[in-house]
């Protein structure tokens, strides 16, 4: 579900304020307007009829008639008498009324006097043409007026957000390195200049947490690549002394397999640890990897009957440190055997490389690789040094790893060798080199 953003908000706040403004004024104008409108004329009906009747015998019957004014007056002495205008018959004492006859509009206002009774009309047609017109122009004025509240509220609303949009290019530039920060631009907006300098902040102590992981990690490497050298030196003096049995010839070779593994191990964590070099990438053939891991698993599981090598591609290369390559697919492959056993199938083109098991042995349920299908490289507590490494490979490097379930009851995880764009496919990265070599 898509969140609403800010800019939404408050142009549907500010708009709707201003509709409601809008509409409350033109309300307020139109009843404020017909209210005068009433009271002016109803003075003007007491003014006139005031006017005519001092003017006037009141025992005697009056019509006067202009051109918008039609006033009768009936004396109480001659009951029998009715109006003589249309406009006054079948009407009663008291009333105030308003009809229109033809194309005119009359007010029509009857009343009871002490000595008679009083007939006034008066033709409001041409008043009403007028507030008609003053009417439209402001319901005109009200909707232009909202018209440019909305081009109001939008520009403010751009340019509110503006300043936040910044900051999240900002802060989405932001790479990993020695000393990362956001631009050293400052907002003119007082709250977004404080939220840039507390992310600064802290993006200064993540930068140095991350300098004290990597040293950390260089230092424990250098440290235990000097008791892994004392042991491969060991076991050559062993061997050229010619003093062991040939019994414990095959403990030698485990223990031999073992060192150089931790060794590799520490290179690679030597290479990961130094963010501004290290690596060495070239034209890396994966086939030939691969086959030099199994060879050197042979001597722990039975490779010949359990791993199915499927390379579609003989010219599969990728640019790469061959031996990040190396301890990468060699991390997958001994993860997969050693927690497994069943057979295992592996895939490897120059887009990417595929592990797939057949699920646990019953010994350990521990999956092949954390199970996320986020494309992202995730390492658990409980995934072991190994697969640690594979995930600082992958990051390295710029791939993606994907894990999913398969129906066998194991995992398939993959790893692409190329970005992901946006329709899924993966964007090459041995191209090059192919058509170097050709």
């Amino acid at each position: 579900m898509t969140k609403p953003s800010i800019s939404k908000k408050f142009f549907a706040t500010v708009f709707l304020v201003n509709i409601v403004l809008v509409l409350v004024m033109t309300t307020l104008v139109v009843t404020l307007t017909k209210r005068l409108e009433e009271d002016f004329l109803r003075q003007d009906f007491v003014e006139e009829r005031n006017f005519i009747l001092s003017e006037h015998q009141l025992d005697a019957p009056l019509f006067h008639r202009t051109k918008n004014i039609i006033i009768e007056y009936l004396p109480n002495q001659t009951p029998h008498l009715e109006p003589q205008t249309q406009l006054f018959q079948n009407l009663e004492v008291g009333q105030h009324i308003q009809f229109g006859v033809d194309e005119h509009r009359y007010i029509v206002n009857i009343e009871a006097l002490d000595n008679g009774r009083f007939f006034h009309a008066r033709d409001v047609s041409q008043i009403f043409k007028r507030e008609s017109r003053f009417f439209k122009i402001v319901i005109g004025i009200a909707l232009l007026t909202i018209l440019i509240s909305f081009f109001l509220a939008y520009s403010s609303s751009r340019r509110i957000v503006a300043p936040l949009r910044a900051l999240t290019r900002d802060i989405r530039r932001t790479q990993i390195s020695k000393e990362f920060q956001l631009s050293n631009k400052e907002f003119e907006d007082r709250e977004l200049d404080e939220i840039a300098t507390v992310f600064n902040e802290f993006l200064h102590e993540m930068s140095q947490y991350l300098e004290r992981e990597r040293a950390l990690v260089g230092m424990a490497s250098h440290e235990l690549k000097t008791p892994v050298s004392v042991v491969l030196g060991a076991l050559e003096v062993l061997e050229s002394q010619h003093t062991v049995s040939s019994s414990s010839q095959h403990v030698l070779r485990r223990i031999e397999s073992a060192a150089l593994e931790m060794s590799d191990n520490i290179d690679v964590l030597l290479k990961l640890s130094r963010r501004d070099g290290g690596l060495s990438p070239q034209q890396t053939h994966i086939g030939s990897i691969a086959t030099g891991v199994l060879d050197d698993l042979k001597s722990q599981y039975d490779i010949d009957s359990r791993v199915d090598q499927n390379t579609t591609d003989d010219d599969s290369w990728v640019d790469a440190d061959p031996v990040l390559v190396k301890m990468l697919l060699r991390n997958l492959i001994q993860n997969a055997l050693q927690h497994t056993g069943g057979k295992i199938q592996l895939t490897l083109t120059d887009k990417h490389f595929e592990v797939i098991d057949q699920g646990s042995d019953g010994s350990d349920t521990r999956p092949v690789f954390p199970d996320t299908n986020s494309g992202k490289s995730v390492v658990t507590s409980n995934s072991g040094l190994g697969l640690y490494i594979v995930t600082m490979i992958c990051d390295r490097l710029g791939w993606s790893v994907n894990v999913r379930g398969n129906d066998q009851g194991g995992s398939s995880v993959c790893v692409s060798t190329g970005a992901v764009d946006g329709t899924g496919a993966v964007v090459e990265t041995g191209t090059e080199a192919k058509s170097d070599r050709t």
